[in-house]
């Protein structure tokens, strides 16, 4: 009977996160050994209005496919990009003010009834006249045509800014999605490999009694051990099982499917783990950023930042076109070219011009300046508020990836110290030396060290992810 959990059971799970290098840890049947080369992802997905077929995934899901279907057909980045299309309409509406508007008509007039005359008498009269041809008009408030179409130009900005920071939070919460079913499935296979162990112990346990070598009362402690580690079976299967729902819900799939985490062997690489890791250390000579700070790295790469600074520019070109508001005046001119006739077909030739140009002095603007100054300022006082918020995720991810990679290196040596308690033992139980009761106590410590290391190991994962949304990066 094995005596180490961390051989069968843990170490399949968590040295999959390692590189191959570092991890010859044995393979099992199921997830390690899944043919994957038959899942292909569409690139459209959603954003091509087609969304990802679910026979076609399978039951097996790679990070990397999770954060494509997470942008291609995630509701998240369908809302993001419905905002961006709601943006450039504007923009180009905007934009139109210097266009004239270009009309076909075609219409009658007819009186049949009394008229009255300038002297003030009324008599009857049968007039009727018709008009059809093509006209020009333009109605242009200057200080709308000379601000407008720029602030509309820097709102549209500001949501594709939007639009990035919704494309990496997406992705971020997939992969802590994805992470978290990872860490799930890692959990029921060490609560299965301590039920079988229990299950072993049990039945030695079982055989003494029988044969008279032992006691009725440590078989039952075997038996109600045993009892409690299915529980545990049961409990990891339930986390595993919301784990993959809510995973399945943010990528738009059926959340009724038993979807599961495949974990390639380089996993921490890929999420960048290493390589964040030592940017942590602001003084190191390989850092891509030079001498810049994790602060001031963010506020250069967090598209929200750079959102928010073009609504303080768009919010300041409005401000101007209020306060100029009553030294601009509004054009119009229009001009009709057609026939002009008793009847429609029956007129002559007709070119009708008008041009006009005024001045709004209403009292109203000087409340509408008043309003664009302070949404303006609203905006201003707004980037600043999210600048102190962007350095405050920073400071708290930091730390958190800190804490992270602190938590794995105890919980490693943990599961050390729990396996030789395990292993010896095992060993004074099986010469008759040890009691039952330090058996089980020294295996519920190895099933505790080995879940705290599948934990830690993820959770040092996610302290990179979090890591860098919170840095603005696109991975």
């Amino acid at each position: 009977m094995s005596h180490r959990l961390g051989t069968l059971g843990p170490l399949l799970g968590l040295c999959i996160l390692l590189s191959a290098a570092s991890c010859r840890g044995p393979r099992r049947e199921g997830l390690a050994e899944t043919d994957f080369s038959n899942v292909h992802l569409d690139s459209n997905g959603r954003n091509g209005g087609q969304s990802q077929s679910t026979e076609a995934l399978g039951r097996l899901l790679q990070l990397d496919q999770v954060l494509d279907l997470a942008v291609n057909q995630g509701l998240d980045m369908a809302l993001a990009r419905t905002r961006l299309s709601i943006s450039a309409a504007e923009a180009q509406m905007a934009r139109a003010a210097w266009i004239p508007e270009l009309s076909f008509s075609a219409d009658t007039w007819h009186n049949d009834g009394s008229v009255q005359a300038t002297d003030g008498t009324f008599s009857y009269q049968d007039k009727r006249n018709a008009r059809e041809g093509v006209g020009l008009s333009l109605e242009l408030d200057l200080a709308d045509a000379l601000f407008a179409p720029r602030a509309a130009n820097e709102r549209l900005a500001a949501q594709r800014s939007l639009t990035d920071a919704a494309r990496q939070s997406t992705r971020q919460r997939a992969a802590i999605l994805f992470l978290n079913l990872l860490e799930a499935q890692f959990e029921v296979e060490i609560a299965f490999e301590a039920r079988s162990h229990a299950q072993e112990l049990e039945r030695v346990e079982r055989a003494r009694f029988e044969g008279g070598a032992g006691l009725e009362v440590n078989y039952q402690r075997a038996v109600a051990h045993t009892a409690q580690v299915s529980a545990l079976v049961v409990e990891a299967d339930r986390r595993r099982s919301v784990a993959a729902a809510r995973l399945a819900m943010h990528l738009d799939l059926d959340p009724g499917r038993d979807w599961q985490a495949q974990a390639p062997l380089t996993l921490e690489q890929w999420a960048g783990g290493d390589d964040l890791m030592a940017e942590l250390d602001l003084g190191g000579e390989d850092s891509e950023e030079g001498d810049l700070s994790l602060a001031e790295r963010a506020r250069l790469q967090r598209p929200e930042l750079a959102a928010a600074q073009a609504r303080v520019r768009a919010a300041r070109l409005e401000a101007r076109g209020e306060s100029r508001r009553w030294l601009l005046p509004t054009f119009r001119a229009s001009v009709f070219d057609g026939e002009f006739g008793p009847e429609l077909g029956e007129g002559s030739d007709s070119m009708v011009h008008a041009l006009g140009v005024s001045w709004n002095l209403g009292l109203g603007m000087a409340g509408q300046a008043k309003r664009a100054r302070a949404r303006e300022a609203q905006a201003v006082l707004e980037l600043a508020q999210l600048r102190r918020l962007i350095e405050s995720q920073v400071a708290e991810a930091g730390a958190g990836l800190e804490a992270a990679v602190s938590r794995h290196d105890l919980a490693q040596a943990r599961l050390s110290a729990a396996d030789a308690g395990a292993r010896l033992a095992e060993e004074r139980h099986a010469a008759g030396a040890g009691l039952l009761l330090e058996a089980l106590a020294a295996q519920s410590d190895l099933v505790g060290a080995s879940m705290a290391v599948a934990r830690a190991r993820v959770d040092r994962l996610r302290a990179t992810w979090i890591l860098a949304r919170a840095l603005g990066q696109n991975r």
